[in-house]
């Protein structure tokens, strides 16, 4: 959010998210011996915010379009809402931070991990979150990070997730070769696509009712 730069999301296997605002002159070499690239956008540390609180990989982050919150989904089953700070970028500024846990019950009615969560999106008006995880089930969350509903119809891991544009439809994609359309306020299946032959690893809305 510096005023100079563009706002950039990252990140990382080390289980850390993170957001920079980059300078708009391209890199070409200084004293710290990085060789110079034509064309290349060198962000220094000083301007690049990091958060930690993930134990395990980052796979996917999201800027909330309406407030300033970011969130990440980790393989450490959980996704994070980072609130983000009014400011410039950098250092280890304090956030507040909401963890969404993506744990299922086993047959002892004890919580155990439900693996990666792959995949999120936010609905258009920003007041929804939808995660996806490896043990294929959709979750949807307002920005307080209270669960809303817990979408069950996938015999594989989910890999994408996107609201349409309206807000009233949320499509799936797995492993299982199949895309859902939910009912985002009922939870209801409208439609599930069994025309592919492998893994749907990606969806996408074209607008309200057509989608690839």
């Amino acid at each position: 959010e510096a005023d100079d730069g563009d706002q950039q999301q990252t990140t990382g296997a080390d289980g850390q998210a993170g957001y920079g605002a980059g300078p708009r002159q391209p890199y070409t070499g200084n004293k710290d011996s990085r060789p110079a690239t034509k064309g290349l956008t060198y962000i220094p540390e000083s301007r690049v915010s990091t958060f930690s609180g993930h134990s395990s990989e980052v796979f996917i982050c999201a800027w909330n379009p309406t407030a300033s919150l970011l969130a990440s989904g980790s393989g450490d089953s959980t996704a994070r809402l980072w609130g983000i700070p009014d400011g410039p970028c950098g250092g280890n500024p304090p956030v507040k931070e909401v963890v969404l846990k993506h744990f299922n019950k086993n047959k002892e009615n004890k919580q155990e991990k439900s693996k990666d969560v792959t995949t999120l999106d936010w609905n258009g008006e920003g007041t929804l979150l939808a995660t996806g995880s490896y043990d294929g089930q959709a979750r949807i969350w307002n920005r307080d990070g209270k669960l809303r509903n817990t979408l069950n119809k996938h015999k594989g891991p989910i890999f994408s997730l996107k609201w349409n544009k309206k807000g009233d439809f949320l499509l799936s994609g797995s492993v299982d070769r199949t895309a859902i359309i939910w009912d985002a306020k009922t939870g209801e299946v409208k439609q599930q696509f069994e025309h592919h032959r492998a893994p749907t690893l990606d969806v996408d809305w074209k607008n309200n009712n057509t989608f690839a």
